[in-house]
């Protein structure tokens, strides 16, 4: 519990240590991927006491599962490797782990999906191309800038927010498909190494949070933390 920093529950691992963990945006559900040789393994728990007590909705294997996985209200979306085509896929399932739909996608780093879950952004080693789910259309590419990490829509949906390996941090209208404003944390590339990024949506929808992590010694990394407001003009402003 963030507010009383009191540990609520402890859920055991199935098959392997969780790789990765994602709340619902209501915080009743959680999806543990725990990464196995050859596949990984997904569950998705629900909790209606706070985490007091939980039960299991779902839990089925993936076989080639690369990326920390999206749980929406209604449902879990993954990034996948097509065993069979070798394509990279994003892949709707409902909640008793029955796939439902799929899109195929570019190789990627990473993906979002904006908050009515309609659109979906995946950041590729050249540009962020930005692809309509119902359609299954690329509406918007991206391809001014390299390197392209991790990415957040706003609660809007209007703005994409992409963070870099050169350190900075984008925001980009959808509407116009422009750039409107650019922040940076680093004075050089960092080594690739020793340092990962995240970028994580605030619950107020107020801003994100730009993580610079370092890979080291637990014990002597130094992780930077950056608070990014929008302002009322929507342009991303560093606070702290």
């Amino acid at each position: 519990d963030t507010a009383t920093k009191a540990k609520l529950i402890d859920i055991p691992s199935v098959k392997w240590p969780g790789h990765f963990l994602n709340w619902s945006a209501d915080g009743r559900r959680l999806c543990v991927v725990e990464k196995l040789l050859n596949a990984a393994w997904v569950r998705v728990l629900e909790s209606n006491d706070h985490w007091k007590t939980y039960q299991l909705l779902c839990e089925f294997s993936v076989p080639e599962l690369h990326l920390p996985s999206h749980l929406g209200n209604d449902s879990l979306i993954t990034y996948e490797r097509n065993v069979e085509t070798k394509a990279y896929e994003v892949c709707w399932y409902n909640l008793d782990g029955g796939r439902v739909r799929t899109l195929e996608v570019p190789r990627s780093r990473n993906f979002a999906i904006s908050f009515d879950e309609c659109l979906l952004a995946v950041a590729t080693d050249v540009a962020i191309e930005v692809f309509d789910v119902n359609l299954g259309d690329r509406i918007a590419r991206f391809s001014d800038v390299l390197n392209p990490w991790c990415l957040q829509f706003s609660d809007d949906d209007r703005l994409l927010i992409s963070c870099h390996l050169n350190g900075s941090v984008h925001a980009w209208h959808l509407p116009t498909q422009t750039r409107i404003g650019q922040l940076k944390f680093l004075s050089a590339r960092p080594d690739l190494s020793g340092v990962d990024f995240e970028l994580a949506r605030l619950g107020d929808s107020s801003g994100f949070v730009f993580g610079l992590l370092s890979k080291g010694n637990p014990v002597s990394a130094r992780n930077q933390y950056f608070l990014i407001t929008l302002g009322q003009n929507r342009l991303p402003q560093q606070a702290q």
